[in-house]
């Protein structure tokens, strides 16, 4: 395996090599870290050729293109795996049971029994003792309430009518609970799975786990089992996207890795607009999963189709393997390499690559007050931005109109959002694009709460007027 081989590689006199503190192992996940970090520990002028031969590779040609419409087809699935359960967990109209009225099925549209009921969808009203079976009769129950114990669904499109989930919200809302509760485990396999067998390698088992498991989630018997496998989904199969989000990047030439990276967030919010279709097409939610997993199943086949990263084989030693991918893509962009930079590049010494003694790379963070600091900081916005995003997200089809019109609206201006960040970071960079994000969305969130108030106050005083006019 490739980390065994940097493992057993003796370290040269003079050569503090350390992989843990190069790009190959960063973890997987993370975003807008520097590719070329990848050439820690290996000496200049190696580090040299490998940047040279991607320099005269060109921008953006041929294969850069092609690599970058190939993995911007995951994020496009990604959307899709990471939000299904919006539709396929939502909430659908349902009302209690009367069986005094009503036989063991009784349709949803009955209006003799939805004349007897409360306006809580979770009580009906105490039956009489002696009211017999077909009692319909408004005068057969009480003016009390008990808590209702069996419920009619208008449809059985989701797991929410199909597990009778009625009345029970909070075991609803658990499934995006518990995926999200997956991601960390995910990043963290991730990371590791791909920094030590190849971003190729990790790409593919994880599409193979998000496929197959997403299809075992469509055969669900249960609740809890459907819950189980939301989990495994998300801890064995999100890191598909993860790893083609760093194969992108470190592909990437380093005037382009802002729109490269803004491309995927385009192609999430196209997947997101895809799936709103497809789940207004396939309103069923087995079907449903069956139809979107089916996808994952061919993602596997990118084992031929792309290239394992150039960077992640140059710091494994593999310098063979990176001068011929570093070969194929100047055949595709019509390029003529220089003979000498190869050379040297091929000629790299695969024993530069080692296992250092350096302390962990958390422990160097957590002695630095600064990187701290910013960890920190960092983490506070994640976590606000993660509230907001998903919030609205998976309340959009909460809203008035169609609820799929809704949902494909919402995912569409992550298009737009992502074009505008792209042209942010360019001109204004991060810390002043991060600033004005934050206060614009906060803004966008609160003002509609006021709007509101305000218009109820207007209503309140035009009514007050209008009552007062007609008593004069």
């Amino acid at each position: 395996m490739a980390g065994q081989e940097g493992a057993r590689a003796p370290q040269p006199p003079g050569h503090a090599a350390s992989i843990e503190h190069g790009r190959a192992n960063t973890p997987a996940n993370t975003r807008d870290s520097a590719p070329a970090s990848a050439d820690v520990g290996r000496d200049d002028s190696e580090a040299g050729a490998l940047e040279a031969a991607l320099e005269q590779l060109g921008p953006f040609g041929l294969y850069q293109r092609y690599m970058l419409v190939m993995l911007c087809i995951p994020s496009v699935l990604a959307a899709m795996y990471s939000l299904n359960y919006v539709f396929v967990a939502d909430q659908v109209p349902f009302r209690c049971v009367v069986p005094e009225c009503e036989g063991s099925s009784p349709p949803f549209s009955d209006q003799a029994a939805q004349a007897l009921l409360p306006a809580d969808s979770c009580e009906r009203y105490a039956p009489l003792h002696n009211a017999s079976l077909g009692a319909c009769d408004r005068d057969n129950f009480l003016n009390s309430t008990i808590a209702c114990n069996q419920f009619v669904y208008e449809t059985q499109d989701t797991t929410f009518a199909e597990f009778n989930l009625g009345c029970r919200e909070w075991m609803r809302t658990m499934v995006g609970t518990v995926r999200n509760s997956a991601l960390p485990f995910a990043l963290i396999l991730t990371g590791y799975v791909s920094d030590t067998f190849g971003r190729r390698t990790a790409f593919c088992i994880f599409a193979s786990c998000m496929g197959v498991l997403g299809i075992v989630k469509g055969l669900s018997v249960n609740y809890y089992m459907y819950l189980a496998f939301e989990f495994l989904e998300a801890a064995l199969g999100y890191g598909f996207t993860s790893a083609a989000y760093v194969m992108m990047i470190e592909m990437a030439h380093p005037s382009l890795r802002a729109t490269f990276a803004c491309a995927t967030g385009m192609a999430y919010g196209l997947g997101g607009v895809l799936f709103s279709w497809l789940a207004w097409r396939v309103r069923y939610w087995r079907h449903l999963l069956f139809t979107i997993h089916s996808f994952a199943l061919l993602l596997p086949l990118y084992w031929l189709l792309v290239d394992e990263s150039a960077r992640w084989l140059h710091v494994r030693g593999r310098t063979r393997e990176t001068a011929a991918v570093i070969r194929k893509a100047a055949m595709w962009n019509k390029v003529v390499l220089d003979d000498e930079v190869m050379k040297k590049l091929e000629q790299s010494d695969e024993a530069s690559v080692v296992q250092s003694a350096r302390p962990s790379a958390w422990l160097s963070l957590l002695r630095s007050r600064v990187l701290a600091v910013r960890l920190a900081l960092c983490a506070w916005c994640w976590v606000a931005v993660a509230f907001v995003y998903y919030g609205l997200t998976i309340n959009s089809v909460s809203l008035s109109g169609d609820k799929y019109v809704n949902f494909a609206l919402n995912m569409a201006m992550e298009i737009v959002a992502s074009l505008l960040i792209m042209m942010a970071l360019e001109r204004f960079g991060r810390k002043r694009s991060i600033f004005c994000a934050f206060v614009l969305c906060g803004a966008a969130c609160v003002t509609p709460y006021f709007i509101s108030e305000f218009l109820l106050r207007i209503r309140a005083v035009r009514g007050g007027v209008r009552h007062a006019l007609l008593y004069q």
